[in-house]
């Protein structure tokens, strides 16, 4: 038998079976808020959000940001130091607290503040902005140039401003020049981006050689494929003068006795324009490779047709008569004179040195033939040369396949 107090437990269970759905329900209910308001509270108006959850941190730091940005200072205050309150170490909140002081003319203590928020993330953008003004406007281009790296790093999108910036500094005041140099010589991974950007302006490409000159001097100094693209600008949108001097301070590459680079075609290729160019282009082979009689050397074959350019140098040779010489090697029956060594004046499309024909002079111990022909500087108008080597004739009916070594222009 089913005492009373067995029907009362189970009309208990009853009861409480009937209300567990609603209870559910509303934790269900409060659960889905509680999910829904992380995203509303982070993308919703600030005004709305502080509506939903006026006391969310975030709203609170969101609120702060929001209200300086509308001018509301006093708001913006308000807002920040309820913020700080709950965690002193809110870097957004931070930063408005240090912004509002500097609106109300505290700039040291600003100063202090948006510090702290720089320091505690480098991806406070505005505080990093916020401090390279103030720094500039006091001189400190230490500290300025050192909070716009931490900018430029991350956002690509400002770094014509930040260049802009460095520009304009580095032209306007030689105290910022060094600070630019250190910066550089570790070399940033925006280096190669601000370089590119100099360069398209004469008084960027002036800037950038001061650059170059200057790194030469650190533990960085500007790389080979750097040095080689300033090299190629300054060629083409500055004084010959401009690459002699350039090429002359640094010693990059170094400067032969034989004023051929790597003429021997045995040590490794120079910086380009004052290292072996080798055309790339269809019917034309131009290699350094292993010669039949040993050692390395420099191996045409030509087809007959491309440009006159097969092989080019820059060279930097003084006003003056000298001897180019060298020698060669055909392996086809091919003429000496197929091919010719050539020198013109770097700049203004300048007209070809004058230079007496080749001689040739046939070893006794080797097929190699040696050749020299003279060549005169002027003494105004061609501080730097490119040497070519020439096809002079277009003849396609056979190829011309031949070796050269021991490349030198030596003073008469």
């Amino acid at each position: 038998m089913t005492g009373p107090r067995g029907q009362e437990g189970k009309e208990g269970q009853r009861r409480r079976g009937a209300w567990l759905p609603a209870v559910y329900a509303a934790i269900g209910i409060w659960l889905a808020w509680q999910i829904l308001l992380g995203p509303v509270i982070q993308r919703a108006p600030p005004e709305l959000a502080a509506q939903l959850a006026p006391t969310s941190p975030l709203v609170l730091s969101r609120g702060a940001e929001s209200e300086f940005a509308a001018g509301r200072i006093e708001n913006a205050d308000f807002l920040a130091r309820a913020r700080l309150r709950q965690s002193p170490f809110d870097v957004r909140a931070l930063r408005v607290a240090g912004l509002v002081a500097a609106r109300n003319g505290q700039d040291e203590l600003a100063n202090e503040v948006v510090t702290l928020a720089g320091n505690w993330s480098l991806r406070d953008d505005p505080a990093h902005a916020w401090l390279i003004e103030y720094r500039l406007r006091r001189g400190d281009y230490g500290s300025a140039f050192a909070h716009a790296d931490t900018l430029v790093r991350r956002r690509e999108d400002v770094r014509t401003q930040v260049f802009d910036l460095f520009t304009t500094a580095a032209n306007s005041d030689p105290r910022s020049l060094p600070v630019l140099i250190d910066l550089l010589s570790v070399r940033p991974p925006w280096s190669e981006s601000y370089f590119n950007d100099l360069y398209q302006s004469p008084e960027g490409l002036q800037l950038a050689t001061n650059l170059a000159l200057g790194l030469q001097r650190t533990e960085g100094p500007i790389s080979d494929a750097e040095l080689r693209r300033l090299y190629y600008f300054l060629l083409q949108y500055a004084a010959p003068e401009g690459i002699a001097a350039l090429r002359a301070r640094l010693n990059r590459p170094p400067q032969p006795r034989t004023i051929v680079h790597d003429g021997d075609f045995e040590t490794a290729r120079g910086i380009q324009p004052f290292g072996w160019r080798l055309s790339d282009q269809a019917g034309l082979v131009a290699e350094i490779a292993t010669a039949p009689t040993g050692g390395n050397a420099l191996y045409v074959v030509y087809q007959g047709f491309g440009d006159n350019a097969l092989v080019d140098q820059l060279v930097a040779a003084a006003p003056g008569r000298y001897r180019l010489q060298g020698r060669l090697l055909t392996t086809n029956s091919a003429s000496p004179s197929a091919l010719s060594w050539v020198m013109t004046c770097a700049g203004g499309g300048a007209a070809r040195l004058s230079m007496s024909p080749a001689e040739y002079e046939t070893e006794s111990s080797s097929d190699w033939t040696r050749f020299s022909a003279d060549v005169e500087i002027p003494a105004t108008g061609c501080p730097v040369q490119w040497l070519k080597l020439d096809a002079p004739s277009r003849d396609r009916s056979r190829a011309v396949d031949m070796w050269f070594d021991e490349l030198a222009l030596l003073p008469r």
